[in-house]
């Protein structure tokens, strides 16, 4: 598909001297269909990003020998004269808040066709990036790249059009959930079903043991003979129906190993989803392993295995949502787990809540069940994250004191640092110590996320932390 539409493209001449920009998330292409693309005559630039965020994806049982297909053709169009690395992300082309936007001059003066695999960072490509005639995108209108269907190489001001008529923009909005009736204790027949929908268990709710100091805002965590080996979550308060049920669904069984997707569904007697099976996550919270001094624990190793584990979320066009050091869990070999997964962003459906130190300051929080998040806010979670590893604090806590009992959230509160600070007296004086001991590069990166001037990939961050 990339080979048909790029030689398209290139035949009609709509742009001359053009180069193509490649995401990581063309991982999600076809290897043969990205080798075909890279034998046409076009120049293809890389951002140091992607290179970054692909090497840490040869990692990936899932998509390792993808990565590593990539990485060599990357290899091979760069010995041929016909690629090279540019130190430069997709997002700096956005124009956020006043900021310029990185010009393309510096490194190309000709027409660039950006090139991704994922449908939401090539929405919120399109739609931050200031109109440029000589900026084309490769329009694909489905989440699968397998769908050919109405792909085509447009002008970003023609991708604006196009992309405002799209339907999944409309998010399949989470609907209020069904009051729980019946105790779980009390129901005489839980069934279990995989992701096949065939029947692999039945057990009575009076079996169920309660798991001691496991449980969410959501569900309660029990186990049962009946299901040897898996963590049984039922729901606390409320059953999800319509398309909060549709997602967990389609979320059950992948196959993600340090992702605790469900495996089996678990249903009452009135076909009501009542609660999900998971296999059990080794390990303790992030927060408790920052909390301990990180004694036994290597940050470096944790950051780069969540990192990886994000990348392959996202891959799957999966975004966390409430990514936060609670629903983070590490083992004694640094190997990072992610729970709560029924509340991630699955393509057009959304994630619902999320907590509000996590949370990006465009993020309307009466709108959690009915709009997609971008991302964008996805990266600021995971830049607040990183500041928790490499500050030890959370960053909405960075000020002084307040003049009222508000509960701080980006939302009313503005970061007090910049990355050139060697004096404030706005903030704590052991944190800002903290602060004034960390790499330029890593000052300048967090103070850009939490003044929402600039958003910065995984690779980006990878890069700043020598990882």
């Amino acid at each position: 598909m990339l080979y048909e539409v790029l030689n398209r493209f290139r035949l009609i001449g709509l742009c001359n001297h053009a180069a193509v920009v490649i995401h990581s998330s063309i991982i999600n292409y076809r290897s043969d269909d990205v080798q075909m693309a890279m034998s046409l005559p076009f120049q293809w630039f890389i951002p140091d990003s992607t290179i970054r965020e692909l090497q840490l994806l040869t990692r990936s049982q899932l998509f390792g020998n993808r990565a590593q297909n990539l990485l060599n053709l990357i290899h091979t169009t760069m010995a041929a004269g016909k690629g090279r690395i540019i130190d430069r992300n997709v997002e700096d082309l956005y124009q956020l808040d006043g900021v310029p936007a990185a010009t393309r001059k510096d490194f190309y003066d000709g027409g660039l066709v950006f090139i991704f695999g994922d449908m939401g960072k090539m929405a919120e490509f399109i739609e931050k990036t200031p109109v440029d005639f000589d900026i084309h995108v490769l329009f694909n209108p489905h989440w699968k790249c397998s769908d050919v269907s109405g792909c085509e190489i447009w002008s970003l001001p023609v991708a604006k059009r196009m992309l405002a008529n799209l339907p999944w923009k409309q998010a399949n909005v989470l609907e209020n959930t069904v009051k729980v009736s019946n105790p779980i204790k009390n129901i005489k027949v839980i069934r279990a079903y995989d992701k096949n929908q065939n029947e692999v268990a039945r057990f009575s709710g009076s079996t169920l043991e309660k798991v001691k100091n496991m449980a969410g805002g959501e569900g309660v965590i029990y186990t049962s003979p009946s299901m040897p080996g898996r963590l049984l979550k039922f729901y606390r308060n409320n059953l999800p129906k319509g398309n909060r049920l549709k997602k967990i669904r389609a979320i059950c069984g992948l196959p993600l190993p340090h992702v605790a997707f469900p495996q089996e569904l678990l249903y009452d007697e009135s076909g009501n989803l009542i609660g999900i099976a998971m296999n059990p996550c080794p390990g303790r919270s992030l927060a408790d392993v920052k909390a301990m001094g990180w004694q036994g624990y290597d940050p470096d190793a944790v950051i780069r295995n969540l990192a990886l584990v994000l990348l392959e979320l996202h891959a799957l066009h999966i975004m966390v949502g409430d990514l936060a050091e609670q629903n983070v869990l590490v083992d004694q070999n640094n190997q990072v787990y992610l729970v709560d997964t029924d509340s991630f962003q699955l393509q057009n459906y959304p994630s619902g809540g999320v907590r509000s130190e996590y949370c990006h300051r465009d993020v309307k929080l009466n709108e959690l069940n009915s709009a997609l998040r971008q991302p964008q806010h996805e990266d600021f979670a995971w830049s607040v994250l990183l500041f928790h590893i490499v500050c030890w604090e959370n960053p909405v806590m960075q000020k002084r004191a307040v003049d009222d009992d508000r509960q701080l959230c980006w939302q009313n509160f503005s970061f007090p640092l910049e990355a050139a600070d060697i004096q404030n007296n706005r903030v704590n004086e052991e944190l800002f110590e903290i602060w004034k001991q960390q790499p330029m590069v890593l000052r300048k990166q967090f103070s850009e996320e939490f003044h929402f001037r600039r958003s910065h990939p995984i690779g980006s961050w990878l890069k700043a932390l020598e990882l």
